[in-house]
């Protein structure tokens, strides 16, 4: 899973090499990033896993998606990373995992915000996600080997690990050190694509603005009743006019 679905032999074979040291983490992170496991390298994130190429949610033909009422379908989220990663460090290290896990919690939170968040693409909760771990693994640790273990964390939380049973985030964890490549990601496609079947609902296309800033307002009534008149509508109509054309965004930003 992430830049460690290696098979767990060639791991732990890498890890007696390097016992005792950080360089078990600087090898693994050159491995992924000449292997060409996830494609193409990118020089400015090599600890990023490539982004799983999973299709976005669609409608039949003259249908468009919208985020369900919530007396359908409520958004949620989890308040923690569920993952904490392969032991294959010290045993210092990985008793810092907690803080590692504690700095990007936010980062997670968000990306499940994400994934339910009907009508976002699998590459634009990838971005948000790990824009949000690097900023908070650069402004959390000082130390290069803290933040590479804090990165590597975060592998194990991206976008390739969602789960769609918030009940049993953290169960999945020893499934996934087992699975390989190919597997991971036709999992988290599968998890992606039934989080938006969930979320979404498919609306006609000519009436899909109206039932945009429907659910809009419906959001808004119970949760930032500030900003919505007796009548139930939006009191400032130019902020619907800056959302108009975001789609998804304007829920994601709500509710996030």
């Amino acid at each position: 899973p992430g830049a460690m679905s290696v098979s767990a032999p060639l791991l732990c074979k890498t890890w007696a090499l390097h016992r005792g040291s950080a360089a078990w983490l600087r090898w693994v992170l050159a491995w992924q990033a000449f292997s060409g496991i996830y494609g193409r390298y990118d020089h400015e994130h090599p600890h990023r896993p490539h982004p799983p190429k999973c299709k976005a949610f669609e409608c039949k033909a003259f249908m468009r998606p919208v985020q369900k009422d919530e007396a359908e379908f409520k958004v949620w989220s989890l308040s923690y990373c569920p993952h904490k990663g392969l032991d294959l460090g010290s045993a210092a290290e990985f008793e810092r995992r907690p803080r590692f896990l504690q700095a990007i919690r936010k980062c997670c939170f968000a990306n499940y915000i994400c994934v339910n968040t009907c009508g976002m693409s699998p590459q634009e909760c990838y971005e948000k996600y790990w824009g949000c771990v690097e900023h908070q693994c650069s402004v959390t640790f000082t130390e290069k080997d803290e933040k590479q273990s804090c990165l590597y964390v975060g592998m194990w939380n991206d976008l390739d690990h969602i789960t769609t049973d918030p009940a049993n985030a953290s169960a999945r964890e020893a499934a996934l050190s087992e699975t390989n490549e190919k597997k991971l990601r036709a999992a988290s496609c599968r998890a992606f694509s039934e989080l938006q079947k969930r979320a979404c609902e498919c609306v006609p296309t000519d009436a899909w603005e109206g039932h945009l800033l429907e659910r809009a307002e419906s959001f808004l009534q119970k949760y930032n009743p500030d900003s919505i008149g007796t009548d139930g509508r939006l009191k400032n109509a130019a902020m619907w006019k800056s959302w108009r054309g975001e789609g998804p965004h304007v829920f994601f930003q709500t509710f996030y």
